[in-house]
């Protein structure tokens, strides 16, 4: 029987007789990958283009397989845009009792995930420095909040809106019903 070439018996082959080589071709390497960095992200990006499904394919199993990992790099990722690491998020939310920072909700709403709310006019587009960062929120507070831009006179004068249309209707009581005058149960 003839011996295979990567048969275990067939001694390794030793890549770098000393320390010293090995570290003047890890320098070599490393000025030679930033020397061409162009063209490798470049060859990089037409072996992804050509092998889509098969990418796809592997990333998709890496996650299935690393679910807790991929759910505590996406979180830190998205609390880095933030300026906030884990450790900060939890204190934030300790400090606020584990509720929403505006209705006390203990309940998240959305993906179940707190939403980070910061003032835009010291960040207007997504993310933040970290220092205008004002609290946790429920995805209603943060999507009212929102949707009111920000604007500390459109909630008040939706606070007054809402006081005078309950006046208006004559709401008096809780639970009676403003339409027809009768008393819920």
């Amino acid at each position: 029987m003839q011996a295979s070439l990567f048969s275990e018996a067939a001694p390794r082959r030793v890549r770098h007789r000393s320390a010293e080589a090995a570290q003047r071709k890890a320098v070599w390497n490393k000025a030679w990958r930033l020397k061409n960095a162009a063209a490798l992200a470049s060859r990089r990006k037409a072996y992804r283009q050509r092998h889509r499904e098969k990418e796809a394919a592997c990333t998709k199993a890496w996650k299935q397989r690393n679910r807790e990992k991929v759910a505590a790099l996406t979180k830190a990722h998205q609390l880095a845009a933030y300026g906030m690491s884990w450790h900060e998020y939890q204190r934030r939310l300790d400090a606020q009792g584990g509720a929403c920072a505006i209705c006390r909700t203990e309940k998240p709403g959305g993906n179940g995930r707190w939403h980070v709310d910061h003032d835009h006019r010291c960040c207007p587009r997504a993310g933040s420095c970290g220092r205008c960062v004002r609290g946790l929120l429920c995805l209603r507070c943060n999507l009212g909040l929102g949707y009111f831009g920000d604007s500390a006179e459109r909630l008040l004068a939706a606070y007054e809106y809402l006081g005078l249309a309950t006046s208006a209707l004559g709401v008096a009581h809780v639970g009676e019903d403003h339409l027809t005058g009768s008393v819920r149960m």
